[in-house]
C-alpha cells in the first residue's frame, strides 16, 4: 500500500546528497571507507526514508480529508433537502389539521412531552402547544383521572394499536370540554410504544 517508488527515490537522493554534502571531502562524489562516513550515510538514508513515510502518510491523510469533505458536502446537501421536505410536510399537516377542525395531538413516551395542533391551543385557551405528558393528564377532570390514566397505561403497555377514551379536559378559563379521544399508538419493531 505504501509507495515504494517514493522510498527508493528518497534513499537514492539521501545517498547522493549525504555523500556530496556531509562526507569529507565535501562537494565530491567519493565515499571514504571510514566508519564515521558509513554511519553518517546510513543515518542520512534513514532520515530520508522516514521523511518519505511521513510525506506519504500526510498525502494519504490529505486525500482522506478531501474525500471526507466531499462526503460531508453530499450529506449536508441531502440533509438540507430532507429538512426542506420535512418543513413542507409539516406545513401540509398543519393546514390539513386546521381544515378538518379537529385537535390533533402527539405524546412522546420517551421524552414525556405532549404537543397539539394550533386548533388545540385555541380550543383550550392554552398559550403553548406543548407541555409535559403529566401536565396534560393534570388537566383531565379529577373524576376521570384514574380511569383515563389506567386506560392509557393499559393501551400503551399492551399490544393495542389504538387508544379510544372519553374524558373531560380543562380549558385555561377553568371550564371543562368533553373530549372524545381517538389515538393511534406507534410501536417499534419490538412492540414498544
Amino acid at each position: 500500500a505504501f509507495s515504494l517508488n517514493a522510498v527508493f527515490l528518497a534513499v537514492v537522493l539521501s545517498l547522493v546528497a549525504g555523500d556530496y554534502l556531509f562526507i569529507e571531502p565535501r562537494y565530491t562524489f567519493f565515499i571514504h571507507d571510514t566508519f564515521g562516513d558509513s554511519v553518517l550515510l546510513v543515518l542520512f538514508s534513514a532520515l530520508g526514508v522516514a521523511l518519505s513515510f511521513i510525506v506519504e502518510r500526510l498525502n494519504r491523510a490529505t486525500q482522506k480529508l478531501r474525500q471526507s469533505e466531499v462526503e460531508f458536502t453530499r450529506t449536508n446537501d441531502l440533509l438540507q433537502a430532507r429538512q426542506s421536505e420535512l418543513e413542507t410536510t409539516n406545513e401540509r399537516f398543519r393546514m390539513a389539521a386546521n381544515a378538518v377542525n379537529e385537535v390533533i395531538w402527539e405524546m412522546n413516551l420517551e421524552t414525556h412531552n405532549a404537543s397539539w395542533s394550533d386548533l388545540g391551543a385555541r380550543s383550550f385557551g392554552w398559550k403553548v402547544a406543548q407541555c409535559s405528558t403529566e401536565a396534560w393528564f393534570d388537566h383531565i377532570h379529577p373524576d376521570d383521572q384514574i380511569r383515563v390514566r389506567s386506560s392509557f397505561k393499559d393501551a400503551v403497555n399492551g399490544d393495542d394499536s389504538a387508544w379510544v377514551c372519553e374524558y373531560r379536559l380543562q380549558r385555561s378559563d377553568g371550564t371543562w370540554a368533553d373530549v372524545h379521544n381517538r389515538s393511534s399508538i406507534l410501536r417499534d419493531r419490538s412492540g414498544e410504544a
